[in-house]
């Protein structure tokens, strides 16, 4: 499995896991039979099945990558080449932000309206 996983393939670590899981399942099948254990087999692929299906949730929360967008390069400095594999991550747009104004007709008038009595009561203090 760690070696399917480590390959340069599309997809490589999805595959994995399904190699995981039917390695598991042909395991615990060949210690059935050789052993001559009680295993339950519908329980063995069910749980087989399950597990693999948790794995690749844990994967693709962990990291999701736009496989749409690989891109190959290559380049060269004076001792070595690099070949290069860029697999960019999946962005989500963030959502445009809305600014709704309830009254602000009113809260000038308001505003306007306290500021007025506000010097009409400083301008009586200063007579006082």
């Amino acid at each position: 499995v760690y070696l399917v996983r480590r390959r340069e393939w599309n997809y490589a670590f999805e595959l994995a896991v399904v190699c995981g899981i039917i390695c598991n399942t042909i395991f615990f099948l060949i210690l059935h039979f050789v052993m001559d254990n009680n295993i339950n087999i519908p329980a063995l692929i069910g749980g087989s099945l399950v597990s693999g299906l948790f794995v690749w949730v844990v994967q693709f929360m962990h990291l999701a990558l736009n496989y749409a967008g690989v891109e190959n390069l290559q380049f060269e400095d004076d001792e070595y080449y690099y070949y290069v594999r860029a697999v960019p991550k999946m962005s989500v747009a963030a959502p445009q932000k809305k600014v709704k104004h309830f009254n602000t007709k009113r809260f000038s008038e308001y505003r306007r309206r306290a500021e007025q009595e506000s010097g009409q009561e400083e301008e009586r203090e200063d007579e006082r």
